[in-house]
């Protein structure tokens, strides 16, 4: 992995990096050479814990791709989310 950090070329991962735990984001063989950084990681129906979880320094940007999953399967909810303001709750101070 080190040598495609250090060649400067493009790369792009498709659903998670090379070395990246999919469900925990966790690198293997650790440090910064364990995975390649990509400029973009292309994921399918829902971003997966590694997505969230080592985005953006290893997975670049986040493109979720339409492979005609259908709808009815929505049910389907990862174990892990990216932190965004959507899900910031401020404890009720009043009364």
């Amino acid at each position: 992995m080190a040598r495609i950090n250090q060649s400067q070329l493009s790369c792009l991962a498709i659903d998670v990096p090379s070395g990246v735990m999919g469900d925990t984001g966790e690198v293997l063989g650790g440090g910064d050479d364990g995975a390649p950084r990509c400029e973009a990681t292309v994921t399918f129906f829902v971003p997966n814990g590694a997505s969230a979880l080592s985005w953006p320094a290893l997975c670049g940007d986040l493109i979720v791709a339409d492979i005609g999953i259908p709808a009815r399967l929505d049910m389907i909810r990862p174990a892990t989310c990216q932190n965004t303001p959507s899900l910031w709750r401020l404890p009720n101070l009043v009364g």
